[in-house]
């Protein structure tokens, strides 16, 4: 008799265990006001940051083309290399030659959000951060979105609006492409920018102090500053038709930079 009684009891709180559980997850479950109303998808961000140790390093005529890196999970990402790549020496703070860059180094990859689905993945690297000091965070990439003036120097919009970066007015800035010295004054939205800081204020937008950049002049800047081209043609290498002129295609490419295929 006494055996059926605790059965019993058991029974019983394991049926109320159970109800209570259901009833709970039951008045838990959130009700939307509009069913039919799509959630909205979140904007992917500009960029992705990944650490990685090179285990190989592709080349084409002696250009690189690809790095495959293995991340402390021990997976391999292989990042494609563009002649737009940038590489910078985090320690220095300076331009990197990129082929110096060799198996074995751990440096921090900048790469697009798009990534393909193959074994291993490969995506685009926009920036890659090598030479870390220890103990030192590596230099951080972004995009100028807004410039406003302060009281204590500039404040910079990036990350989608996401983060201010204040800029101390006696802050250093360099340029990267040949490091000379760069006026803040001409920063401006579109420019991108390697910077160091440790702490963020857990703010929205979240927000961090520098007193150090290193600049990379928007696209268009660099196009414009770029000296033109000159280049000499025999005249008997030259062909008129119809009152045109034509110049031969290879090497006007060659003299511009370009490559046929």
């Amino acid at each position: 008799m006494k055996r059926n009684v605790i059965a019993a009891l058991s029974l019983t709180a394991v049926l109320l265990c159970g109800t209570t559980t259901a009833f709970a997850q039951e008045i838990q479950a959130p009700v939307a006001e509009n069913p039919s109303a799509e959630a909205p998808i979140p904007a992917l961000p500009e960029r992705y940051l990944a650490y990685g140790r090179i285990t190989d390093i592709r080349k084409e005529n002696g250009v690189i083309k690809s790095i495959t890196a293995e991340d402390v999970q021990d997976q391999t990402v292989i990042y494609i290399v563009s002649e737009d790549t940038l590489c910078l020496d985090s320690g220095r703070g300076t331009q990197m030659d990129i082929n110096d860059l060799k198996v074995g180094d751990g440096v921090y990859f900048y790469h697009s959000p798009a990534m393909t689905m193959s074994i291993p993945p490969q995506t685009s690297v926009e920036a890659i951060v090598g030479n870390m000091p220890m103990d030192v965070a590596c230099a951080r990439f972004h995009t100028v979105e807004a410039v406003e003036n302060t009281q204590n120097g500039i404040r910079i919009t990036t990350d989608q609006g996401g983060l201010y970066i204040t800029v101390s007015k006696d802050a250093t800035a360099t340029s990267y492409a040949d490091n000379s010295a760069f006026d803040l004054a001409d920063l401006k939205e579109g420019d991108r920018i390697f910077t160091w800081y440790e702490a963020v204020a857990e703010s929205y937008p979240a927000q961090a102090g520098v007193n150090r950049l290193v600049v990379v002049p928007a696209a268009e800047d660099t196009e414009t500053a770029a000296s033109p081209a000159k280049i000499s043609y025999s005249k008997s290498g030259l062909t008129t038709k119809d009152d045109v002129t034509c110049v031969p295609l290879r090497e006007t490419a060659d003299a511009l930079g370009l490559t046929l295929t």
